[in-house]
């Protein structure tokens, strides 16, 4: 379930994001000057999307600016307090915490076959366009959140002998949560069989795994409580 660098994956099937435009002839934005300092960065990450089928080169006469962002703020909205709500009421009375991080979530979807020419973009190497969903689409969220919470579903309300839901859910994050270290180590077990049964991809930098506290949606998660994150 772990991805390596480099290595190509599939999208998960039955999945595939559409973009809609009507008869709205293609619409060509001039590219913006990217800094000297983000040039190589460019060059490198396109390298590495079209390693591995993120994106191809493109000949489309649609075509939008390239503008390179932090990875912090990638997801582009605000946790809703009533979804913070949910998220939390999952792990209260937990022990035990594991974190999930899909590797670059939104590249599980595919992009219609017919639309993809709709993402393309202009970089100083070229016009490229995205096989997979890129984290920039107005829709991307939503759609992405529909996949999470399809592959997972019964695992994210499935209630286990203790009366628990194991599994959380918030974008690329996956959180596992359990009263006790065999339950934790058999929840883990069945999110990473799903993983490999799905091709769901990890981030192995970014996985946690049996925490006695975790920080999570803006809240610090233990077995003493739940309490706003210090660090916000």
């Amino acid at each position: 379930a772990f991805h390596l660098a480099g290595e190509p994956f599939s999208e998960i099937e039955g999945y595939v994001h559409r973009i809609e435009t009507g008869d709205h002839p293609p619409i060509y934005c001039t590219p913006y000057a990217i800094p000297e300092s983000q040039v190589q960065f460019v060059k490198s990450e396109l390298d590495r999307m079209v390693a591995e089928g993120i994106c191809r080169p493109s000949d489309s006469p649609w075509s939008s600016p390239i503008l390179v962002v932090s990875k912090k703020d990638e997801h582009g909205e605000k946790v809703r307090p009533r979804l913070i709500k949910t998220l939390l009421s999952k792990l209260a009375g937990k022990s035990y915490f594991s974190k999930l991080d899909m590797y670059s979530g939104f590249w599980h979807i595919g992009v219609c076959k017919e639309h993809i020419s709709k993402t393309s973009f202009t970089t100083p190497y070229g016009i490229f366009e995205y096989l997979r969903l890129p984290f920039g689409l107005v829709g991307a969220p939503a759609s992405f959140m529909r996949m999470v919470n399809s592959v997972f579903a019964d695992l994210l309300c499935e209630m286990d002998s203790n009366g628990d839901v194991c599994l959380a859910a918030y974008m690329d994050d996956l959180l596992i949560s359990s009263r006790t270290w065999t339950d934790h180590l058999s929840h883990l077990t069945r999110v990473f069989e799903r993983c490999l049964e799905k091709g769901v991809r990890l981030k192995p930098s970014k996985c946690y795994f049996g925490l006695s506290e975790i920080d999570y949606v803006g809240y610090r998660v233990s077995r003493e409580g739940i309490s706003p994150d210090p660090k916000k």
